[in-house]
């Protein structure tokens, strides 16, 4: 983004020299085109690019700059983007008539070679900085709008989270104060999909808040049953014979995996592995093979009957 984009006559370039020096001084980013060249396709397009991404626009008048076309056009497109419009009178002995109509709603900064400079330099720095935090905002939610439709208004490119939450409280406040630019044209279109967007996933995740809440409610109970179950099971099997004198079997293992996928869903190991086990090998006692499967997230080997699940005492992170 730029403070000011400056619209003129190539005829005028002596005083749009002096003027961009004097911003320049007190860092004051200005766009201005000074290649004295034919009109393109491409070179318009940059033209449009300097006047969307600038909070302010200025023109200057002059006889020279009421009877060109090309001026006429960057005023044009400036008022279609309802940009804030600074004009400023170098040479008063323009015809009235060739001015565009948007630029008589604005007070005008007379920097004639009767006036002075510094006097009026002054008056453009106060007129450039007033609500300047509303005109950049603005000038970046225009840019974002712009964007978006240029992409063919792309749901990866509306506004989501505080970028919404920020652009809509701006919108608000924009139409109480009336301030300009005003916020219509294609950003108050930008906001709205936005809006429509944030509305709806608002309520899928509160629809998916209460399918939790339900489901909770409704499986706990066969949750901590099962746990219970699981629990006994596994006493069960170290107290066995088998299990006294192998001090391992596969169905153990299986429990401890199953008591851990339960205790997770319940909420109380809260543990995983972002990736699942891929099998390695296998291992055990004759008769016992164990299939052997290692978390690619964190390389550790489990050896289990089936492929374990991610949810885990031992996971390498804390669940979601």
């Amino acid at each position: 983004m730029t403070d000011v984009f400056i619209s003129y006559s190539r005829k005028d370039k002596d005083f749009i020299g002096m003027l961009n020096s004097a911003l320049a001084k007190i860092n004051r980013d200005v766009w201005v085109d000074w290649e004295d060249i034919p009109l393109t396709s491409e070179w318009w397009k940059e033209i449009q690019r300097g006047i969307e991404a600038a909070g302010t626009f200025i023109f200057i008048i002059t006889p020279n700059s009421a009877a060109s076309a090309v001026c006429r056009d960057e005023v044009e497109h400036a008022v279609k983007l309802n940009k804030r419009l600074v004009p400023i009178v170098r040479d008063d002995s323009f015809d009235k008539d060739k001015i565009h109509p948007a630029l008589g709603k604005y007070n005008w900064l007379f920097f004639r070679e009767s006036d002075n400079f510094d006097e009026a330099f002054l008056s453009l720095i106060k007129a450039l900085d007033t609500d300047l935090e509303h005109v950049r905002t603005h000038t970046r939610l225009l840019l974002w709008a712009i964007q978006w439709k240029d992409k063919g208004k792309s749901d990866d490119l509306i506004l989501r989270g505080r970028d919404f939450e920020d652009a809509s409280v701006w919108l608000e406040q924009s139409k109480k104060s009336k301030k300009t630019p005003s916020a219509k044209g294609i950003i108050t279109d930008y906001i709205k999909v936005s809006r429509l967007n944030y509305e709806r996933e608002k309520k899928v995740e509160q629809y998916n808040a209460l399918i939790d809440k339900t489901m909770r409610s409704y499986v706990r109970g066969y949750l901590e049953n099962r746990k219970k179950e699981i629990e006994q099971n596994i006493q069960e099997i170290m107290a066995s014979e088998y299990y006294k004198k192998m001090r391992t079997t596969s169905e153990l293992q299986i429990a401890r995996e199953n008591l851990s996928i339960v205790q997770n869903l319940l909420g109380e190991k809260a543990r995983w592995h972002p990736q699942e086990a891929v099998m390695t090998g296998n291992t055990g006692a004759e008769g016992d093979y164990v299939d052997v499967y290692t978390f690619p997230c964190c390389n550790r080997a489990v050896a289990v009957d089936t492929g374990p699940s991610q949810f885990r005492e031992d996971g390498c992170e804390e669940s979601p």
